[in-house]
């Protein structure tokens, strides 16, 4: 393909593969919104710059010379390349095309961006995404060093290089079999869980700091006698009754935890916020700005399926708050 020289620009290679096409200076220089003149000089300049005659010109005609005809090959493939690539980029900044890579502990991976990735990949199926289910430090390490675009996760400490920005409002409550005794309380707090064994995620450092909230709750909880990485090793555990665990609202809606019933549990009542994380200082891509959306609308979607339900079997994660008594009326 020709390299293009100093002198030569892709307003001189336009106006060559139109009037090679055209075989007229007045039409070439009408769809080009010049005048004859304008592009007669033109012509002229590229004439120089490749120090070849291109065209031969008669007061009737316009034809290609052999070297025209030499060139007009490689002035289409300059044309069609530049073309191509200014769409690509064009397609890149409508969040069309590209590719994201997003981090998310695997609650908020379930629940929200695997329904958000469904979501997107309809409108724009030519994007790359690529998903990583991570925990604390590794998720807020990813970020930072580039390999995902954003994370989605609870962050307990600032993370050089990281920005955090809160997202929504989660909160800690007991996973168990829907039989479990301890759902027939009438009020369920930290100190109703003693005697009880826990099973607990491995590298879930936020959910363990935030229980220390809970000045009441049983040295167990802080020291559980199963541990697991995997959601689905958790769920085998519950199932047998060897042992619950205090997760999020949010965890609970892993499909792991499907068969389970999830409650609040309070005195107090222990928040989450779940921060999206993003490196200092980056803007993040337009397909990566793009999927954030649709997680965002999706985070709408389930506060507004899921507030609707009683307070002590509340799954939203949404700006979780009490229910308020009744009033009683004299």
């Amino acid at each position: 393909m020709l390299k293009l020289s100093n002198n030569v620009t892709l307003r001189h290679i336009r106006a060559f593969e139109m009037l090679a096409r055209e075989g007229s200076f007045v039409a070439t220089a009408r769809a080009m919104n010049m005048t004859p003149s304008a592009l007669t000089a033109c012509i002229k300049q590229l004439e120089h710059a490749l120090s070849v005659r291109l065209f031969d010109r008669t007061t009737r005609s316009v034809a290609l010379t052999a070297a025209g005809r030499e060139f007009c090959g490689d002035a289409l493939r300059i044309l069609r390349s530049v073309d191509e690539s200014v769409e690509r980029v064009r397609a890149i900044g409508r969040g069309m095309r590209g590719s994201v890579r997003v981090a998310a502990i695997p609650s908020v991976m379930h629940v929200l961006v695997l329904p958000a990735v469904e979501r997107l990949v309809h409108g724009y199926p030519e994007i790359r995404v690529e998903l990583l289910e991570m925990r604390g430090a590794a998720l807020s390490e990813s970020v930072r060093d580039g390999v995902a675009d954003f994370g989605i996760a609870g962050m307990m400490q600032p993370v050089p290089g990281v920005e955090a920005q809160h997202l929504f409002t989660d909160v800690l409550g007991l996973i168990a079999p829907a039989t479990h005794p301890l759902f027939r309380m009438r009020r369920l707090g930290w100190e109703a869980l003693a005697g009880q064994r826990f099973v607990g995620l491995t590298g879930d450092t936020v959910t363990r700091s935030l229980l220390r909230q809970a000045a009441n709750a049983p040295a167990s909880l802080f020291s559980p006698q199963f541990e697991t990485d995997s959601n689905l090793a958790m769920a085998r555990i519950l199932e047998r009754g060897l042992a619950v665990c205090v997760l999020s609202a949010m965890s609970s809606h892993h499909p792991a935890f499907a068969p389970f019933r999830f409650r609040v549990v309070e005195g107090p009542v222990i928040p989450r916020s779940m921060c999206l994380q993003t490196r200092a200082q980056r803007s993040i891509s337009p397909v990566s700005q793009a999927l954030l959306a649709q997680i965002r609308h999706e985070l709408k979607c389930l506060s507004l399926t899921r507030m609707a339900r009683k307070s002590d079997v509340c799954r939203s994660p949404i700006e979780w708050t009490p229910r308020r008594a009744p009033q009683r009326h004299e």
